[in-house]
């Protein structure tokens, strides 16, 4: 009798202890999840400043560099294109398709420094709509 009891005893015991482990990790999963979304957080209002820091001076400063990385980028991805179509002559949707991928990629290369500009001006207006919110 006596050791039914003991062992009753630490069966609740160690199921007391269960529970009070349980609720532990439950706290501190919930404290985890409070410091990653803290962290998120001032990240994005950090990021937003940086891009509202892009004024005209910044814009007119990267824009070239952006322009000219367009540039060379869209320069090898045209000669890939046009590697691919010449490779697949047969197939003529394709050979479509990448051509309207060479008038748009050298629509883009013509206007680079263009595109580049409104680019940098676009992800600062964004930027100025997240900081009223």
């Amino acid at each position: 009798m006596e050791i039914d009891e003991n062992i009753e005893e630490k069966k609740l015991k160690e199921k007391k202890i269960k529970e009070k482990n349980r609720k532990i990790r439950k706290q501190r999963r919930k404290e985890k999840i409070a410091r990653t979304k803290n962290f998120a957080s001032n990240y994005f209002k950090l990021l937003n400043a940086y891009l509202l820091s892009f004024n005209d001076w910044v814009i007119n400063f990267i824009s070239p560099l952006l322009g000219t990385m367009f540039k060379y980028f869209t320069g090898i991805s045209i000669m890939v294109v046009i590697y691919i179509a010449i490779e697949n002559y047969n197939d003529w949707k394709t050979v479509v398709s990448l051509s309207l991928l060479l008038v748009i990629l050298s629509w883009i290369n013509n206007n680079s420094d263009i595109v580049s500009k409104e680019l940098l001006q676009g992800i600062r207006k964004i930027a100025e709509k997240n900081n009223r919110r």
